[in-house]
């Protein structure tokens, strides 16, 4: 009291107003579409010099504060937080990509090794209960290479691509993934995430593999798209920020670390590019 007061400091965010806007209204649509709960979309710019910028970050629904009663404050905790960077969520089929890449990087498999799905994959003799995996609605592929095991989405075939990684591969590279950790993004709240590995007391062999394709742990948002960026940043996984004054000008691998190399990212951006280009009716169009 009494004292003179201090300007503040400019700050700038790498938030666009524009992708804000159409993030936010295509996700509300979304949620409408699909009769969803909630849903979050994240935009990062990978453009040069430009990577990890985020340019929105849309959250349905949105809090309404003329709605808050001022005595009591929000009715439910989930409403004032920032869910991109505070909430888990199990991954699923967006993270077979990654045990692709892993599995191609480490060279246990090329994109012409074969893999003879029969519908379901066991891991012990009786191959009942919790020790089988199958594939959605029970369907059976054939013969099929890493491509269409990522255009089909599926689950026994990415589970036998992870499981030719011996456990300390497969957790080493979800470790550089940065699964399991922050991403160091410049918000407060973020959380790490969930991951059993052979550590953890509840740990199975199976565990592993269905893991494999984004079963049995847990990831926020901002962990999985920036994983997935990795494909796009020569193989190295950079830091996400929303303050413009963070950017950084430094080669890739010095504004984070190196997951994969640079061909097994090169090749993963044309498996990404087939999935898409090979489903007539893919949304991503």
């Amino acid at each position: 009291i009494g004292k003179k007061t201090m300007p503040g400091k400019n700050i700038r965010l790498t938030i666009d107003s524009e992708i804000q806007r159409l993030s936010q209204k295509h996700l509300v649509a979304g949620l409408q579409d699909y009769q969803a709960l909630s849903g979050q979309i994240v935009v990062v710019d990978l453009s040069k010099n430009n990577e990890g910028a985020i340019r929105s970050i849309a959250i349905a629904p949105e809090l309404n504060y003329q709605d808050i009663d001022p005595q009591k404050g929000p009715t439910l905790i989930s409403q004032t937080i920032n869910s991109v960077i505070s909430s888990t969520y199990e991954p699923g089929s967006i993270f077979k990509p990654l045990t692709v890449a892993m599995a191609l990087d480490k060279g246990v498999i090329t994109t012409d090794t074969l893999y003879k799905d029969t519908g379901i994959l066991c891991f012990n003799s009786q191959c009942t209960g919790d020790s089988k995996i199958q594939n959605w609605e029970e369907r059976t592929y054939g013969e099929v290479n890493a491509q269409e095991i990522l255009k089909e989405s599926i689950n026994t075939g990415a589970a036998w691509i992870g499981s030719q990684l011996s456990a300390s591969e497969f957790y080493n590279y979800l470790d550089l993934y940065n699964i399991g950790h922050k991403t160091g993004i410049d918000l407060h709240g973020e959380v790490t995430g969930d991951l059993i590995s052979p550590e953890n007391e509840s740990w199975q062999l199976i565990s592993q593999a269905t893991q494999s394709y984004g079963h049995g742990l847990r990831v926020t948002p901002i962990q999985a798209i920036m994983a997935l960026t990795t494909f796009y940043t020569e193989g190295c996984l950079i830091e996400p920020f929303i303050l413009e004054s963070n950017k950084r000008v430094e080669p890739l691998c010095e504004r984070g670390h190196r997951v994969v190399s640079t061909s097994t990212a090169q090749t993963m951006r044309e498996l990404m590019r087939g999935v898409v280009e090979n489903k007539p009716w893919h949304q991503a169009k």
